[in-house]
């Protein structure tokens, strides 16, 4: 009875790993299949959907990280910039000195400010990332299960930073 001692993966394996996904990453945003995709990295279609798989959990917790760390102080910038323009221009207003320089600057840092905002809190945008994501991983654990009761080879987690190899390529 022979028992299975999991290796963590070496550094190499680490650096290899990581650069697959991003080939994976690259190679899906130019459209192509998991086969396709699959066939160019010579790796099982198993090996691609794990990684890609990865990449939209890496992909919500970007987006939760943004959600919860980085919007609010966007929110925050915005808001006291946004106020910042209001009161140099009322000061301008006030005093009868207008500055046409000026004027135009504060038009385009008040635009800056409006559309970071936009570009953070537009509610379609993150949604339509949000459902993306939770799209992807639904077709992807359809795909695995699919994978699973047909017996084909895929990388399953297991403890912490470790990877247990059921097919022949890695």
């Amino acid at each position: 009875m022979s028992v299975e001692v999991e290796q963590p993966p070496s550094k190499k394996q680490k650096q290899h790993i990581a650069w697959r996904r991003e080939r994976v990453a690259e190679l899906s945003a130019q459209g192509r299949s998991e086969r396709e995709v699959s066939t160019i990295l010579k790796v099982s279609l198993g090996t691609v959907s794990n990684d890609i798989s990865y990449l939209n959990k890496q992909a919500c917790d970007g987006l939760h990280l943004h959600l919860q760390k980085r919007l609010p102080t966007q929110y925050r910038e915005c808001q006291n910039g946004l106020n910042q323009v209001k009161k140099m221009a009322w000061n301008m207003i006030l005093t009868d000195s207008i500055d046409y320089k000026k004027i135009h600057a504060l038009s385009l840092l008040s635009d800056c400010y409006i559309r970071q905002m936009d570009l953070s809190t537009n509610a379609g945008t993150i949604e339509e990332a949000i459902h993306f994501v939770n799209q992807k991983t639904e077709q992807l654990n359809t795909m695995h299960k699919q994978e699973d009761d047909n017996g084909n080879g895929k990388i399953e987690p297991t403890k912490e930073g470790s990877q247990k190899t059921t097919n022949t390529v890695f």
